[in-house]
């Protein structure tokens, strides 16, 4: 089909009568194809003529975004009609394909992602999202710039006394090993206990900060280590015992050194 040609009649047919109401005004050339607003350059077309004469632009010139978008646009004016669906569905088509060339490699604004926490601040995510999102992170590693911006706005900050009443309410009563089992029984890499070492070096903490940490990692009666060192006894690897109590490697280690946790 011989698309200028027809846009040609259009124009023509157009340009040759007088409509006084009921009609929008239409550059004949585009003004991002180097239109201008002159008399001479504007014609006045009906609603459904002036859809037309853009889907006739795009189609003259496919590779043109600002012709892709002003179609799309006129598409939300009811002015398509039920027999022009394929058209518009290919517009919509060739639409994103721009947009996604257009923003690829590039970030949202600040404004656009105050925008989006807003909106969704306060609301659960359903499974289906939250399974999204590990699809989407798995395998990623955080870049280095993002953990100083994070570590950067972390330090110096202090948990308030009711966020630290929350957390303790909620893990008293559980043992190490519960609530990260995919740890249970692995051990830190040499890299990692280094790293440790270097952030924990010169750190002194008072004697009941010690016994606090000790509490918390305990978390066993004295039966249950009794029940620990029998099977240790009877020939259970350290492995053996860290499944069967659900305790990590380490923690498991420290219980079978000793014979019973009793605190004053």
């Amino acid at each position: 089909m011989n698309y200028f040609a027809h846009y040609d009649r259009l124009v023509c047919k157009a340009q040759q009568r007088k409509i006084q109401s009921g009609y929008e005004q239409h550059h004949v050339l585009p003004r991002c194809l180097g239109g201008d607003d002159s008399i001479e350059n504007i014609v006045r077309l009906t609603p459904r003529e002036h859809y037309l004469a853009h889907e006739l632009l795009v189609k003259m010139h496919p590779g043109i975004p600002g012709l892709t978008y002003a179609v799309l646009m006129m598409g939300g004016k009811g002015k398509i009609g039920k027999h022009a669906s394929r058209a518009y569905a290919q517009i919509r088509k060739q639409a994103s394909a721009f947009l996604s060339r257009a923003r690829r490699g590039k970030s949202r604004p600040e404004s656009a992602m105050a925008a989006m926490r807003a909106a969704t601040k306060g609301k659960p995510l359903s499974d289906s999202h939250k399974k999204k999102l590990s699809d989407a992170n798995r395998g990623k590693r955080m870049p280095d710039d993002v953990k100083q911006r994070m570590i950067k706005g972390l330090t110096g900050q202090k948990r308030s006394p009711e966020y630290c009443a929350q957390v303790s309410a909620r893990n008293m009563g559980t043992r190490r090993g519960l609530g990260n089992r995919s740890r249970t029984g692995l051990k830190n890499s040499v890299e990692m206990r280094e790293k440790i070492s270097v952030a924990l070096s010169g750190r002194k903490f008072s004697v009941e900060r010690r016994m606090n940490i000790a509490k918390g990692q305990a978390k066993f009666s004295s039966d249950d280590i009794q029940r620990m060192l029998r099977s240790r006894a009877d020939g259970s690897t350290v492995a053996d015992i860290c499944a069967a109590f659900r305790v990590s490697d380490s923690h498991a280690r420290r219980i079978l050194a000793r014979t019973s946790y009793q605190w004053a």
